[in-house]
Order: C-alpha cells, then sequence, then structure tokens
C-alpha cells in the first residue's frame, strides 16, 4: 500500500501545498504508515509510525464509517471512550458515521490539535475502506485559492489513484 500510495500522495502534496497522510486501525489503533511533506518551508506533517485513538481522528472515523455494521459495533464494543458514552452520545457519533460514509468524505477541526482542519477521504476496496488519506492543515494556513471542495476533489483523485495502483476498480 506504501508503494502505491507514494507517487499520488507526493503530487497531492504538491498541488495543494500541505503535507497528507495514509491511515490504517491496527491492534485498535490508527496508525500512519505513509506520509508525504508539503514543499512549503511551514507546514503541519504527521510521522509516519504515529499512533492516534481512532474515534478522535477524521483518518479514524472515516474508517469506521465504511466497516460493515457488525465489524463497526464490535469494534465500537470494545472502545473504552465510546463505551463510556452515555447512550444519546453513542447514537449521535454513530449518525455522524452514517453522514460520513453518504458524503464519501470528512472535514472536520481537529479533535487532537487546536488550529487545525483535517480532511478525510477513504481508500475503497469495493464498499470498504482499507485506508483513510487525510491532510491535515493548520487554519491559519488555509488560503482563497483552494476551497474546502476543490481540496477535497484533489484529495479524492489521489485516492482513487492510489486504489488503482492497488488494482482495485473504484466504484
Amino acid at each position: 500500500m506504501r508503494r502505491a500510495a507514494r507517487y499520488p500522495m507526493d503530487d497531492l502534496a504538491e498541488r495543494i501545498k500541505q503535507s497528507c497522510h495514509l491511515c490504517v486501525i491496527y491492534q485498535d489503533k490508527l496508525i500512519v504508515i505513509a506520509q508525504s511533506r508539503s514543499p512549503e518551508p511551514i507546514a503541519l506533517s504527521i510521522e509516519e509510525g504515529s499512533l492516534f485513538p481512532v474515534m478522535l481522528t477524521a483518518s479514524g472515523r472515516v474508517l469506521l464509517s465504511f466497516m460493515e455494521e457488525y465489524e463497526r459495533l464490535e469494534f465500537l464494543k470494545r472502545n473504552d471512550l465510546f463505551v463510556s458514552y452515555p447512550v444519546s452520545r453513542q447514537q449521535k457519533f454513530l449518525t455522524g458515521l452514517r453522514d460520513i460514509k453518504t458524503k464519501g468524505y470528512y472535514i472536520t477541526d481537529s479533535d487532537l490539535a487546536t488550529g487545525v482542519v483535517d480532511i478525510s477521504v477513504p481508500i475503497r476496496n469495493g464498499l470498504d475502506a482499507i485506508a483513510s488519506l487525510t491532510v491535515s492543515i493548520l487554519s491559519i494556513q488555509l488560503e482563497k485559492t483552494l476551497s474546502y471542495d476543490d481540496i477535497v476533489s484533489i484529495v479524492k483523485e489521489a485516492a482513487d489513484k492510489i486504489s488503482s495502483n492497488l488494482g482495485i476498480a473504484n466504484i
């Protein structure tokens, strides 16, 4: 997957002038398996090998949203944070995941870092997501030249190229 993602991610970072990273779920955590750095001198970088709580990241929520429902519920039953939520908050979280799946991408302020906006899309294998491709942008760097919609479109193009490099037909 890292090999399939290398050039599309490098191209993405160059086109939008922001770093990007590729994540998968590993032992109930989110792990960054690849990243491409921004060509700009000041940029946010999420390092390869970093582990994060799945529920608190845009990447993790994208991956959860594309899981089969039974798989997602089994995962969340083991998640201490989700289990600690009152039922109403659990339902709100699950509704949010359905919304992400419907849109096919997720844009949010980071739960882990103030002043960061995350834009995440799935790397898909049919209806499932096998990874997530995410751009984390310092909010002070958001320029008027690229709208969120423009960035989402470019990130989706890169995700499609990664899927194609893996030999996966896009649906």
